[in-house]
């Protein structure tokens, strides 16, 4: 038998309830804290809770979900336009060129980004719920000058048959000058540009403006005893100083060829200063598709492009014909082979024909980046007049006179067995062919221009190119 010594206590086991607890709200603080390092770093990638990209709120956003928003409200919302009693829906992007740089936004947006500075300043923020200061990154537009020339050519394409046509106030008076009603392109251009930069829908409605001009009387006709076209030579340079334009450097520049097809005689006015082709050179790409392929009824689908090229001015059409041209000569698409050899055989056949100063080395502007390249074609032997600078676009140059030359060779062809037969006598264009073309050109009808200042019973076939 054992005995505890005197003032000797047996130990019972005791547990560290303090230090347990500890450790466990320790565990607890370290799991939660790495719950929410994990729901932080989640959220990483995403955007700034208080950001606005140009003008629309896209906070907490991932970036491919951001960018859908604002390319969905200003490249997929259209413009609405009302000119006169008619509405007008405009495609920011197809119609007006316009675009926005999605990519820049998103690199300002990432760089404002208190997260993306500083990621444990940004954890530390995050766990105490303090709110984060407010981003505010304006739009960036991809519109340039190029992109307003096509918004140019769209309203004076699209609303050219909504003019009005001049009439007489009072028809008991009809020696009043008559009134004509047209469309402001400038001031509308300014107005559009502002509505598609502006997300709200209210704000993407443009009522397009109108200028009242009242004609001045109209010229006194050349009479038949008149020979030769010093006359209209000289009411020409008459209406050239009433317009504005001038024949000296400085000014804006007018450049006119006429040539009577009866008697041969011709006169011209700056007629070899070059300028930009916009959609004149559709002529050349005409003549060289009738020369490279025979459009039968085996190839109605090329017939509707060449239709829409000149009667719509369709710039994706014509760049399908110039392509033809190459496939018809076994290149392929890939790599735009094709379309670089049709692109050479426009600018040679104009050449070759006597239009000496025209060329075309780049597809016609649309949408689409893979079709911004130049192509190696005939460069022309002759120089135009240098007194002026009309600033032409290096891609597509022409002059009057070349034009002029052009549209005489295809009548002679279709009328006089001379022309384009004359250059290719074995058999690559033939009288029907001209023929086609000038029936062609006589439906491209716009109720403007020299169509309002010949008889009623002239056959205008014409190509314009605003």
């Amino acid at each position: 038998m054992e005995y505890e010594r005197l003032g000797e206590r047996r130990r019972g086991v005791q547990v560290p309830v303090m230090q347990i607890l500890s450790a466990i709200l320790l565990l607890g603080a370290i799991v939660l804290g790495m719950i929410e390092l994990v729901k932080f770093s989640n959220t990483k990638d995403d955007l700034a809770t208080d950001l606005t990209v140009g003008e629309i709120a896209v906070g907490g956003l991932s970036e491919e979900e951001a960018q859908a928003r604002w390319e969905a409200i200003y490249l997929e919302q259209p413009v609405r336009l009302y000119y006169e009693d008619t509405l007008i829906l405009l495609d920011p992007v197809n119609d007006a060129g316009f675009g926005v740089d999605s990519e820049a936004m998103l690199d300002q947006a990432r760089a404002e980004s208190s997260q993306e500075q500083n990621f444990w300043a940004g954890f530390w923020n995050y766990l105490w719920r303090r709110p984060v200061s407010a981003v505010r990154v304006p739009l960036k537009p991809d519109y340039d000058a190029q992109d307003r020339d096509q918004l140019r050519e769209f309203l004076e394409v699209k609303l050219a048959g909504y003019d009005s046509d001049g009439q007489t106030p009072d028809p008991a008076a009809p020696e009043e000058p008559a009134r004509r009603t047209y469309l402001d392109i400038d001031q509308a251009l300014v107005l559009i540009e502002s509505a598609l930069r502006d997300p709200e829908p209210a704000n993407r409605e443009v009522i397009l403006p109108g200028v009242v001009e009242i004609d001045e009387p109209p010229p006194p006709q050349i009479e038949a005893q008149d020979t030769g076209l010093e006359p209209l030579e000289a009411d020409i340079r008459s209406l050239i100083d009433a317009r504005g334009f001038t024949s000296q450097a400085g000014g804006p520049i007018v450049s006119v060829y006429v040539l009577d097809l009866e008697t041969g005689d011709e006169l011209g006015i700056l007629e070899n200063v070059a300028h930009s082709s916009v959609s004149v050179v559709k002529i050349p790409i005409m003549i060289n598709l009738f020369r490279q392929v025979l459009l039968v009824s085996s190839e109605p689908e090329t017939a509707y492009l060449l239709t829409e090229s000149i009667l719509c001015s369709n710039n994706s059409s014509s760049n399908f014909l110039i392509q033809r041209g190459g496939l018809a000569e076994g290149y392929p698409v890939e790599n735009n082979q094709a379309l670089r050899v049709g692109l050479r055989q426009v600018s040679c056949t104009a050449q070759e024909i006597g239009a000496e100063r025209t060329y075309i080395s780049a597809p016609l502007w649309v949408t689409d980046e893979t079709l911004r390249f130049e192509a190696e074609v005939c460069r022309p032997q002759v120089a135009p007049d240098t007194t002026f600078d009309t600033r032409p676009d290096p891609y597509s140059q022409t002059t009057a006179a070349d034009m002029g030359f052009l549209l005489t060779m295809i009548y002679d062809c279709a009328y006089n067995n001379s022309g384009l037969l004359a250059v290719y006598p074995d058999g690559d264009i033939t009288q029907t062919e001209c023929e086609q073309m000038i029936e062609l050109l006589s439906g491209n009808r716009i109720d403007r221009l020299i169509e309002l200042g010949v008889p009623l019973d002239t056959p205008v076939a014409h190509k314009n190119g605003w």
